[in-house]
């Protein structure tokens, strides 16, 4: 299943990319039901953006992060995101290039990490009570 001409946008890793790609869909045509990003910081300038040009989320479009990177006291403590655990991420890299570095390396493999939806407000969408998350400490998305 594809997506109608100009739906598609490729964006810059950061706020601005965010902001852009709402540029170019809202030029496209009318504004989309929802808008996923592939990173939590270009969600941040689509929420701008949308929020910019009038329109509420996920009251006229709905919107979703990927990476987790806002802690839930963070202005963007709204998004709906899927959070990585960074830190089980960083680890495997590290004792890869460790190992690389000493010779013992051996061949190239990928690692898969578990990840975790966090449901928010900006898709639309009730959270789940067991998706709720209450917490003093900063803490982006625990690993």
């Amino acid at each position: 299943m594809g997506l109608p001409h100009g739906r598609l946008v490729y964006s810059y890793l950061d706020e601005d990319g965010g902001h852009r790609a709402v540029e170019a869909i809202l030029a496209a045509g009318a504004p989309p039901e929802a808008i996923v990003c592939g990173s939590d910081v270009i969600a941040a300038g689509v929420l701008g953006a949308l929020r910019a040009h009038g329109l509420d989320t996920p009251g006229d479009v709905a919107a979703t992060g990927f990476d987790g990177m806002f802690p839930d006291t963070s202005l963007l403590g709204s998004l709906t995101t899927i959070c990585q655990p960074r830190a089980a991420m960083s680890a495997a890299a590290l004792a890869r290039l460790v190992a690389r570095i000493a010779g013992v390396g051996g061949p190239c493999a990928d690692d898969i990490h578990p990840h975790r939806r966090r449901v928010r407000t900006s898709c639309g969408c009730a959270a789940p009570a067991s998706a709720i998350r209450v917490s003093s400490t900063w803490s982006a998305c625990p690993s």
